[in-house]
């Protein structure tokens, strides 16, 4: 017969095991569904960089709510039907979607996100303005393959550093949250190889798991045994 304090001790390692093993966030993201029968469907939030699926939910009277527990944040994507789709940002409390005017509201991450994502759109309208001026400019005095090639000088030498600072201080900024993965998934592209191994190095170590980042890792390393064998 197992005594009263052998009892105590199996229920206290319990409580232990319970409360160590708790996620320690959770999170809500809601909705309703602006148009069509979609009760009792199946929607599903995949993982905006890597396609992996992260939550379900069934539909229930037009509307949707998808909770849990979790350990870090993620940049989610949500399509509903053919006619709505959705990035957000899965973060600690409650965010609602907005389907019909793809609007997210709550978290802080959703709202640096847009903010940031304001600036690319001014940044872009920037570039856009010197192309035209420079189109003004140039067009009846040079070939169309000078002025391409104008075009194409000035994106390399103008545009493309300026955006490239851009997300580099996004990635700064969010080095502890799916934010600044966000940002190295595009940085990927423009930087050189050791500059991507420095950014990569300063990331959150809990994010070094995501899928972006294992990429790049894994080419990384897969371009250093190119190297030795080529040496």
């Amino acid at each position: 017969m197992i005594s009263s304090k052998t009892t105590w001790i199996i229920l206290s390692s319990c409580l232990v095991f319970v409360g160590c093993s708790k996620s320690p966030h959770t999170y809500t993201i809601k909705g309703k569904i602006p148009d069509g029968d979609m009760q009792g469907k199946m929607l599903y939030i995949c993982d905006a960089l890597s396609g992996e699926r992260l939550d379900s939910t069934r539909v229930n009277y037009n509307e949707f709510v998808f909770t849990r527990g979790f350990e870090k944040s993620e940049y989610g994507t949500l399509e509903v039907g053919e006619n709505y789709f959705i990035d957000f940002i899965i973060e600690p409390g409650v965010v609602e979607l907005d389907l019909k005017n793809r609007i997210v509201s709550g978290g802080k991450l959703n709202i640096a996100q847009q903010e940031f994502h304001t600036t690319l759109s001014k940044f872009a309208m920037k570039a856009e303005k010197r192309y035209y001026e420079i189109q003004a400019q140039l067009a009846n005095q040079i070939s169309a393959d000078e002025l391409q090639s104008r075009m194409e000088e000035v994106y390399l030498l103008e545009v493309l550093p300026e955006n490239k600072d851009l997300y580099i201080a996004y990635f700064k900024a969010n080095t502890d949250n799916i934010l600044g993965v966000e940002a190295i998934s595009r940085l990927a592209s423009i930087c050189s190889p050791q500059e991507l191994d420095e950014l990569i190095v300063s990331m959150d170590k809990k994010y070094l798991s995501h899928p972006i980042l294992q990429k790049l890792i894994t080419e990384k390393k897969e371009h250093q045994k190119t190297a030795l064998i080529n040496l």
